[in-house]
Order: C-alpha cells, then sequence, then structure tokens
C-alpha cells in the first residue's frame, strides 16, 4: 500500500535496486525498483518524515523529521539502529559524505549538525566531540578535500584526453575523407582521360579506314585509266608513243 499523504523526499539507493521515500504519513517505505513492489514500511518517526538518504555503501537508510530527530535504518532488516537528537526544530535535510563516514543535517534550528564516530551506534555531533576528534576531523575533512580536487583534476585530465583523442579522431576521419575524395577524383580523371584515348583511338582509326578506302579508290581508277589508254594520275588521254614504250602517265606527271 503507498503513502496516505503528501511524498516529501525520495532517493535510490547507490546499486540503484531500492527507492526510499519520506512522507507527511509519519512513514518511510522501501520499494524494489525492478517491479514496484513495497518492501517494507518503516514506521518510528512521530512526526512527518522530511528527508531520506541512502549511505555510500548502501547498508544505512537515514532519515530526517519534524519530530527534530534523526533515524538511522538498516537497509536489510528495516531495523532502526539508532536515533540522533540534538536539534530543536524540524530535521529537513540529511546527507552521507562520500566516505560514509560522516552525517550532516540541516533543521529549522538554523543550525548544521555534523555526526560523527566508529560506527552508527556511537554517532554524536560535533559539539560532543574531544579536541583531539575535532582536530581528526578537520584533518580527515582536508584529507577529503585534496582528495576531491586530486579527483576533479583527474577528471579533468581525462576529459581532456578524451577530447585530444576524439581531436585526432576527427582529423583522421578528416583524412580518411579527403583520401577517399583524391581518390574518387584520379579516378574520375583516370576514366576520362581513358575515354578521351579512346574516342582519339576511334578517330585515328576511322581516318586510317578513310585513308585506306581512298588509296583503294585511287588504286581502281589508276587501273581503270591504264585500261582506257589514260594517264593515271590526271586522266588525260596518252600519246601513240607513250603507249608504245608502256609509259602509264603523261609528260606532265612524269
Amino acid at each position: 500500500m503507498g503513502h496516505i499523504s503528501w511524498v516529501n523526499s525520495v532517493t535510490f539507493s547507490p546499486d540503484g535496486q531500492i527507492l526510499a521515500s519520506g512522507s507527511e504519513d509519519n512513514t518511510i517505505k522501501l520499494w524494489r525498483v525492478s517491479d514496484g513492489n513495497l518492501i517494507r514500511t518503516l514506521t518510528e518517526h512521530e512526526w512527518s518524515v522530511s528527508s531520506v538518504t541512502f549511505s555510500p555503501d548502501g547498508q544505512i537508510l537515514a532519515s530526517g523529521s519534524a519530530d527534530n530527530t534523526i533515524k538511522l535504518w538498516r537497509v536489510s532488516d528495516g531495523s532502526l539502529i539508532r536515533t540522533l537528537m540534538g536539534h530543536t526544530g524540524v530535521v529537513h535535510s540529511v546527507s552521507f559524505s562520500p566516505d560514509g563516514q560522516i552525517l550532516a543535517s540541516g533543521s529549522s534550528d538554523n543550525t548544521i549538525k555534523l555526526w560523527y564516530g566508529s560506527s552508527p551506534r556511537k554517532w554524536r555531533d560535533k559539539e560532543s566531540l574531544s579536541e583531539a576528534e575535532i582536530d581528526q576531523l578537520l584533518q580527515d575533512l582536508e584529507q577529503w578535500q585534496a582528495e576531491a580536487k586530486r579527483r576533479v583534476q583527474e577528471r579533468k585530465e581525462e576529459i581532456r584526453r578524451m577530447k585530444e583523442e576524439r581531436r585526432r579522431e576527427e582529423e583522421g576521419r578528416r583524412r580518411k575523407e579527403e583520401e577517399e575524395r583524391r581518390r574518387r577524383e584520379e579516378e574520375r580523371r583516370r576514366m576520362e582521360e581513358q575515354r578521351r584515348l579512346e574516342e582519339e583511338k576511334r578517330r585515328m582509326e576511322e581516318e586510317r579506314r578513310r585513308m585506306e578506302e581512298e588509296r583503294r579508290r585511287m588504286e581502281e581508277l589508276r587501273v581503270q585509266r591504264r585500261a582506257q589508254g589514260l594517264c593515271e594520275d590526271c586522266g588525260q588521254p596518252l600519246s601513240f608513243w607513250d603507249k608504245l614504250l608502256g609509259r602509264t602517265k603523261c609528260p606532265n606527271c612524269r
């Protein structure tokens, strides 16, 4: 069964398998994402639930409520681990640090509290920490900040490398496209040259046939003129002496 009043907060577990919801009906419900079925309902808060969040390892669920408390729940069986009390107003927001060692809470009492300890059952707010613990907490925060900066820098470097790789890939793709264009252009020119040569060859062949036909016709004409006693070049009648001497050309053509 679903909530019977407004839902103030929802959050996914780190592995994305569970959805937690906090409602004005004073309950927290855990839902299985794969099929939408209700896993269990957590009912220890006396007033509406304002905020819910999973620890980074997904083992603990923290909830903030209008009853001024923060509750830590074991996700595996829904049991209440501990109730953190210290705020004097509605707890509107709760959030774990990236390593899950600190829980931050924000309240309408105008304060933010950091809850810290060796285990969830021993967590306490910053005001009850010893000076040594505070110093250690600050050192841890500095280390986390440095680690976060390092990770950000690594991510920036990774993004730069990815951009550079994409740029090289793009340049490689453009070079391949340019080479392909040049190859096609060269192929086109080669085919055009081949067609031009074939056309030239065809014209030369036609010219050769025409010349051979002209020579054949001239040779037939010479034979015909010789048979008629004419000059084989100009077609003028040969003289008696030219014929007697076996000449085939007139004096003008000899």
